[in-house]
């Protein structure tokens, strides 16, 4: 057992700017928090929305503040709109089921999506590689910087996996590398990385083009806000079975994601 990162995604196809639309989750993906004791914390890390209209995102349960509003917030238009950090994490419980609803645009056909990042503390029966800003300083040797070539589909959810090395092969043989964040060529809601060393969960970033700076450092923000090891590592031993995925909208169009890495003499 260990920690791991989850990305739960979702969408909901014209909303409309009246009354609030259930979302629906990912394939794949579920509303319902995952069984753990009740001893070991999950949180929730950030959580994001792309929508085409300006509108606003719900998500609630019974275990929340209240059943009625729990964590709302307002979104704007064609970006993906995140916030830098909660500053403090929202806490889930096992086997909770979320509601998670949107509101946007009522062109028919246009997809109003978002993705969850939820922090599992020990995860029955997975076990993904995380490593602390420390522990990053002290084992880097190199900055790397990977592309990988992606193909989203156009009805949402995600799509164009690719092996991390698909589109280039640079990895050293049998070297961990940890993944810092990424950067898009376009906009996508959300990039994710999963293969063996995430407990083949997905750790994922927005991806928003016009947010560089935070994106490509995404995974050491993150451990620096929570205090916690959320920076995903994985060996080259791994690389042609851990992939990189998005999760679009409507519009579709291959796009180039950088995968932000450093090289490391070692993860201890």
């Amino acid at each position: 057992m260990g920690a791991v990162l989850d990305t739960v995604s979702f969408q909901v196809t014209a909303p409309g700017v009246g009354a609030f639309v259930a979302s629906t989750p990912a394939t794949g993906d579920s509303f319902t928090i995952r069984n753990t004791a009740l001893t070991d914390p999950i949180f929730l890390l950030n959580h994001w929305v792309w929508n085409n209209a300006a509108g606003t995102a719900r998500i609630r349960s019974p275990k929340l503040h209240d059943n009625v509003q729990g964590i709302r917030r307002e979104v704007v238009a064609a970006q993906v709109d995140f916030t830098e950090s909660l500053v403090v994490p929202q806490r889930f419980w096992p086997q909770d089921t979320l509601i998670v609803e949107q509101t946007g645009s009522a062109v028919a056909g246009q997809i109003e999506t978002g993705s969850l990042l939820v922090y599992y503390a020990n995860f029955p029966g997975i076990a993904a590689t995380f490593i602390d800003l420390p522990t990053l300083q002290k084992n880097i040797i190199n900055l790397f910087s990977n592309i990988v070539s992606i193909a989203p589909g156009v009805v949402g959810g995600y799509s164009g996996a690719a092996a991390i090395n698909a589109t280039e092969d640079l990895f050293i043989a049998n070297t961990w590398y940890a993944i810092l964040g990424f950067a898009a060529s376009a906009r996508v809601a959300t990039i994710a990385v999963r293969g063996p060393d995430t407990g083949n969960l997905r750790a994922s970033a927005p991806g928003e083009p016009g947010k560089q700076d935070i994106t490509v450092r995404w995974f050491p923000l993150l451990t620096a806000w929570y205090g916690i090891p959320l920076i995903p590592v994985f060996n080259s031993a791994n690389k042609s079975s851990t992939f990189i995925d998005v999760v679009s909208n409507q519009t579709g169009g291959a796009l180039s994601v950088n995968v932000m890495m450093a090289q490391l003499a070692g993860v201890t």
